[in-house]
């Protein structure tokens, strides 16, 4: 434990008393017949005249320039302000007060440590300093320095903060607490943290009552799960072997999905929440793009609205999964490595499985081939999408289908089509037969 700070002692020596007792008067002294000083932590009417007390183990008094000088478990009572020390130096004239070593504050519902503290009893504005900890409504808040306007119960902290509150932790390089509000503004390079997301950005303003945060600029919202093992489809038979190119799955893989967006409004009470301006999203080999997007981990759902597109490669990561065998041939090859393309008006994804809804307008499209219909389903597990409502389909070669619905399988490559089924395609004459 490091020495008490020990203030620049006079030539002359003071006796010590201990414990000491000094009443001090903040603004004039009481007349006779004069009200009695408010209890200490009680808040005084304005402009009432208040009164301090000071004890300390040891105490000097410069009568010339009106200044105490105290030291050993000193305690300092300020109207509703009380400080701890083990020392404290206080100028009577400015009413302003020096605590070195081990500082405690207690006001109301308000704590605060730190190595050093100076406090205008007049404006009521305290500065800490060398490593500040706040505890206030809940929230803790950490800095290298902080500012507080007691009158308005603002805090600035500055030189990079943490304050957490629940679960969630905010960082920034600077931080202002409103006390009254519980809105939280933060500058400078952000970061929202619970257990499973982080978000990032380069402003924020939060409010604590509600645990909500809006983060804006180069935001990016990161989290990972859990997901659950897919599942294939079960065998006709005991004994009968899943689908070619399809191993059956042992255990859930940790799931990472990364959004980028100009704005994202989260709620970390709930793990929810909302990304507008160019939004990106990201999860494995799979890339999409949307106006606006909503999460939400209760009900384990994404969801993309407006201008949606979603490309994904059709295999690779279940070969590292071990779901797909390895290709045998370079057909096979460039089919786990083609790229599918999705567009539609809206489009849910469960966050766990993988699954996806699409509905609107929608098309796909791969290597050439292409299929459009008023709604799709994707299933992660066995890699097939299920286009349903006036399909239309065009193979490379120019074929065309029509159907009620149609069904594609990334990696076997095959299209099946059911209900009204009707086809066009080309009839070429033998380069042999005359005209």
């Amino acid at each position: 434990m490091s020495a008490p700070a020990r203030f620049p002692q006079s030539s002359r020596r003071t006796p010590a008393v201990r414990p000491l007792i000094v009443a001090l008067m903040l603004t004039s002294v009481l007349p006779a017949g004069a009200q009695p000083a408010i209890p200490a932590g009680s808040p005084a009417p304005r402009g009432a005249v208040e009164q301090g007390r000071l004890r300390a183990d040891r105490m000097r008094y410069l009568a010339r320039e009106q200044v105490y000088i105290a030291s050993g478990n000193v305690v300092l009572v300020l109207g509703a302000i009380q400080i701890r020390a083990d020392a404290i130096r206080y100028e009577q004239g400015p009413q302003v007060a020096t605590a070195e070593g081990r500082v405690a504050v207690t006001q109301r519902e308000m704590q605060l440590t730190a190595p050093s503290l100076r406090y205008e009893a007049k404006t009521e504005i305290a500065e800490a300093t060398g490593g500040a900890v706040l505890d206030q409504k809940g929230t803790t808040v950490r800095a290298p320095r902080m500012r507080f306007l007691i009158r308005e119960d603002v805090t600035v902290a500055s030189g990079g903060v943490e304050a957490v509150h629940g679960d969630a932790t905010i960082t920034a390089p600077h931080l202002r607490h409103d006390g009254r509000s519980g809105e939280v503004t933060a500058e400078g390079g952000v970061t929202v943290s619970q257990p499973g997301t982080k978000i990032t950005g380069r402003r924020m303003v939060a409010h604590l009552p509600s645990r909500r945060a809006d983060v804006r600029e180069d935001v990016t919202l990161i989290r990972v799960t859990r997901s659950s093992p897919p599942q294939t489809p079960a065998p006709a038979a005991q004994g009968s072997p899943p689908p070619p190119g399809v191993s059956s799955p042992t255990q859930a893989a940790e799931e990472t999905t990364t959004i980028t967006a100009g704005r994202i409004v989260f709620r970390w009470d709930v793990n929810e929440g909302e990304a507008t301006e160019k939004v990106v999203a990201k999860q494995k080999d799979r890339t999409g793009w949307a106006d606006r997007m909503t999460y939400s981990e209760p009900t384990n759902q994404l969801v993309m609205i407006g201008n949606v597109i979603v490309e994904q490669l059709s295999g690779e990561s279940l070969v590292r999964e071990g779901v797909a065998s390895t290709p045998r041939s370079a057909e096979e090859r460039q089919a786990l490595t083609s790229t599918t393309r999705l567009t539609c008006t809206r489009l849910v994804m469960t966050l766990r499985e993988r699954d996806m809804v699409a509905d609107g307008p929608l098309k796909v499209t791969q290597k050439g081939r292409w299929a459009t219909g008023s709604r799709g389903t994707y299933t992660e597990a066995t890699r097939r999408v299920v286009v349903t409502g006036n399909v239309n389909m065009q193979e490379a070669d120019g074929r065309r289908l029509k159907a009620d619905r149609v069904i594609i399988s990334l990696l076997q490559e095959v299209f099946e089509a059911e209900g009204n089924v009707e086809t066009q395609f080309t009839i070429r004459p033998s380069p042999t037969r005359r005209p």
